[in-house]
């Protein structure tokens, strides 16, 4: 009985693909630091350039960079989830 438990937990294992261990963390880190940045960036300089246009520093920056934070996470989600795990499908 023990045997075949222990059987089942390293087939179980073995099914798992090696991607989900990312095997390549450093090019995940600088992908994800991207889409953050470039994110943030474009925002908070479009922010900014309004807050030149009307006057309003740094309402419009500082907004920006609120409404980028969480649409960079839903981004680096979106990425990870295509990159990584393509079997889980999303409800609808």
């Amino acid at each position: 009985m023990q045997e075949t438990a222990t059987t089942n937990a390293k087939k179980s294992s073995q099914t798992v693909p090696s991607t989900l261990m990312f095997s390549s963390h450093i090019r995940v880190t600088f992908m994800v630091a991207f889409i953050n940045i470039v994110t943030i960036g474009l925002l908070g300089f479009g922010g900014y350039q309004i807050d030149l246009l009307y006057n309003t520093k740094p309402m419009m920056t500082l907004l920006g960079v609120v409404i980028a934070f969480p649409l960079s996470q839903y981004a680096v989600f979106k990425w990870v989830k295509s990159k990584y795990l393509p079997h889980v499908k999303s409800k609808k």
